[in-house]
């Protein structure tokens, strides 16, 4: 399920949470490596547990896939 952000008000962002196959497709990953960088500890966004498994907010998905862009050329800091 791709998920658009025009489809959700913006204070509705908090309550729509993905499973780790909603998010592996948003990041164009597969699952299994959504588990293994998790387990790793990897750069993923931060994820709440529900009845043992992973959920992730797509408020917080939305605010990782932002602190993941590269600076824009000739931006100044």
């Amino acid at each position: 399920m791709a998920t658009d952000l025009s489809t959700y008000a913006m204070n509705e962002l908090h309550t729509v949470h993905l499973t780790p196959s909603q998010l592996a497709e948003r990041l164009n990953m597969s699952v299994r490596t959504i588990y293994n960088v998790r387990s790793r500890g990897g750069d993923l966004p931060r994820a709440m547990i529900y009845g043992g498994r992973p959920r992730w907010r797509l408020s917080d998905v939305i605010a990782w896939e932002e602190s993941q862009l590269e600076p824009m050329k000739g931006a100044q800091p």
